[in-house]
């Protein structure tokens, strides 16, 4: 039983390592995988999805920008969805309506999580903006 115990818990710390990403060793891979030839898309993304999801706006536009230089890239309607959601919690209206119409524009059919589409209403709201 014991062995079990500490089996579990040796995996389940496995896995916070593996969930949070560290975005020096991130970039470190991706250009070691860009100077061997190989496609980065997915660490490249992680490293997006980092920048969003510790609420670095700045870094994350950045980054983003410099992915969309990239040809190989093609943002997902969840990627810009995590951008519009960002920039509505950080209140910063103009970025969340410019990524909202990104959005809309690129994926008709998609829908956002109505989280984030309350989440842009209200800021919205709290610009005097009504659309």
């Amino acid at each position: 039983m014991f062995l079990i115990r500490r089996a579990r818990r040796n995996i389940s710390q496995f896995r916070c390592k593996m969930r949070t990403p560290n975005p020096e060793k991130l970039k470190e891979l991706i250009t070691k995988l860009e100077s061997k030839g190989e496609n980065a898309s997915g660490q490249k993304r992680s490293l997006l999805v980092y920048y969003i999801k510790q609420k670095d706006l700045d870094n994350a536009l950045e980054y983003y920008k410099v992915l969309e230089a990239d040809p190989q890239f093609t943002p997902s309607p969840g990627l810009l969805s995590l951008l519009i959601n960002l920039s509505a919690e950080l209140e910063n209206l103009e970025v969340a309506s410019q990524y909202y119409a990104e959005f809309t524009q690129k994926f008709p059919d998609a829908k956002i999580d109505g989280n984030k589409v309350f989440r842009l209403a209200y800021v919205l709201l709290k610009n005097g903006k009504e659309s």
